[in-house]
């Protein structure tokens, strides 16, 4: 599938070509194909920069998706930290509960 991006770069091939074509013409005196050439660079060179345009907003709707899920995720690793910390709180209330235990075992 061809993206933006590829069809900004065979624009801007196509724009190099009709320069050279351009310059041919020019080369060899005629008038008529250059101006008709020029128009052609002009008309291209003006869609060339509408979809360069598409392609930055592309890119945006892009690194704003990929910034909502970053988002997300960072949410989620602060909770399940916060969550671990708790879970090693009752371990360790778990161990001092199991030391005191075994140290009552211990004296009878």
């Amino acid at each position: 599938m061809t993206t933006l991006a590829d069809s900004v770069k065979k624009c801007n091939d196509s724009l190099a070509q009709l320069r050279t074509l351009m310059n041919a013409a020019l080369a060899a005196k005629d008038v008529s194909d250059a101006t008709s050439l020029q128009s052609r660079i002009q008309d291209m060179t003006y869609k060339a920069g509408l979809l360069a345009g598409d392609t930055i907003k592309a890119d945006d709707a892009t690194i704003a998706r990929l910034n909502g899920q970053l988002d997300t995720v960072t949410k989620a690793a602060t909770t399940a930290i916060a969550d671990l910390a708790k879970i090693a709180g009752v371990l360790n209330d778990v161990d001092i509960a199991m030391k005191t235990i075994n140290s009552i075992v211990g004296m009878a």
